[in-house]
């Protein structure tokens, strides 16, 4: 019996189907190598050959250069480096190279990473030890970086730097107990007043210590953390770039005692620090206060003053802040001041006024009234009562039983003479048809 031979088409799809199944099986243990699909297997820790390395502390303000210490020196003088790379935290691949492998006749290749340094960072060989420089550090920058250094004959070493981004004090304001924030100036305030000055420090990592400073001398140092408002109120009040959310408030809260007029100008000066490297940002006001005249002088009329003739006097009221108002009043009346002055401190004010005094106002008062119109109840004032000095006013009546209209002769006729005159006549004479050459003198004082 002949058998038939098997076709050779048919064998050839077995060997093409086979070859396809291999294929596929080799791609997929490909893949699980590739995207560790294999669970039994453990992801490799890109700090196990740094992990005896020593770890050097650094420490920068953000916006300021880092500078990360890597030390390349060898022992031997025919010695090299050939590759600098450094790694950070847990990222298996380098963020950033320094290639000298083609010669030191050639200039080294330097690459960092785009995402993470862009153009930020550069190696410096100058520096003891060499170190690689972060421009305009930010916050995200703080990690631990690792660096690996290849040499031409020595064994590859490794470093670890921890950098520590502090970032600086965001901004410095002071409250009064009202909230409302204040700006160069505190009050006006009055003596025997206790108020209470609140400093508000946003921002700063670590967070910040704040503390008050009265004419540069230290009075306060306690503060409290101040609970953050929700993010969404925060994005929506905030003034900050991009809306992004501001750092801690820290508050320190100082009551000052009661005030006195010496207190007058001190400064007080909110600062907030949180490290040595990180500058001190820092606020201050200037007490202002109100308070009314201590005193009030009238000059010019210490004395008696002629009737008919011009006098200037002058009121000097001092202590006053803001200056004292100064008024002028004659029984009641008042009086235009020709001038008004205020002196450089604005606590002394003078007014002068011109007066032209007659024989009637003998006896009335002339007063100078200073007063605050902040404080109404502190207006004070001083009063003369004027002395006068006039000739004689002279005027002659009969007397009070006399009728000049029924007057016989060989009647008996008398007169009195009403004189008026500051000082008091002292001499009195009477004169009869004095131009017909005939007189007779018959009274007395």
């Amino acid at each position: 019996m002949v058998h038939p031979r098997p076709s050779t088409h048919w064998v050839s799809n077995v060997i093409f189907s086979t070859i396809i199944v291999a294929a596929f099986l080799s791609r997929l243990a490909s893949a699980q190598d590739i995207y560790g699909d294999d669970e039994g297997e453990e992801e490799a820790d890109p700090n196990e050959e740094f992990k005896n390395s020593p770890v050097t502390p650094a420490v920068a303000v953000a916006g300021s250069p880092a500078v990360l210490p890597c030390n390349i020196s060898t022992i031997n003088s025919d010695d090299s480096v050939q590759l600098v790379l450094w790694y950070r935290d847990h990222v298996p691949t380098p963020i950033y190279s320094y290639d000298v492998r083609l010669g030191v006749y050639s200039r080294p290749k330097e690459w960092a990473d785009p995402q993470i340094l862009g153009e930020r960072a550069h190696f410096s060989m100058t520096t003891i030890p060499a170190a690689l420089v972060l421009n305009q550090t930010r916050r995200p920058d703080q990690a631990v970086y690792r660096c690996r250094v290849d040499y031409k004959r020595l064994t590859t070493t490794h470093a670890r730097v921890n950098l520590t981004v502090i970032e600086p004090v965001g901004s410095v304001s002071i409250m009064d107990e009202n909230g409302m924030e204040l700006v160069g100036a505190a009050g006006p305030y009055t003596v025997g007043q206790r108020p209470s000055l609140t400093c508000r420090v946003q921002g700063g990592d670590p967070p910040p210590a704040v503390t008050w400073w009265r004419d540069g001398r230290l009075v306060d140092g306690t503060y409290h953390h101040q609970s953050l408002p929700s993010r969404a109120t925060v994005i929506s009040n905030s003034s900050s770039r991009d809306g992004v959310e501001p750092g801690p408030i820290v508050v320190n809260t100082i009551n000052l005692r009661a005030l006195k007029k010496e207190d007058l100008r001190s400064t007080y000066t909110c600062q907030a620090t949180n490290h040595d490297l990180a500058p001190t940002k820092e606020t201050a006001v200037e007490l202002d206060m109100n308070f009314g005249p201590e005193s009030v002088e009238v000059r010019g009329l210490e004395g008696s003053v002629s009737a008919g003739r011009p006098h200037q006097v002058v009121c000097e009221a001092r202590g006053s802040r803001p200056p004292a108002i100064l008024t002028w009043w004659l029984d009641g009346s008042m009086k235009q001041s020709v001038s008004h002055m205020t002196s450089l401190d604005g606590l002394v004010s003078t007014s002068t006024l011109e007066l032209v005094i007659g024989p009637e106002d003998e006896g009335s008062k002339l007063t100078c009234r200073a007063e605050n119109p902040e404080l109404p109840a502190t207006t004070i004032e001083a009063s003369h009562q004027l002395q006068v000095l006039y000739p004689p006013e002279v005027h002659v009546a009969p007397g009070s039983s006399l009728d000049l209209n029924h007057i016989k002769e060989g009647d008996d006729v008398y007169f009195d003479c009403h004189i008026k005159a500051r000082p008091e006549a002292h001499k009195i004479t009477w004169t009869f048809n004095i131009f017909c050459g005939k007189y007779i003198v018959t009274g007395s004082n």
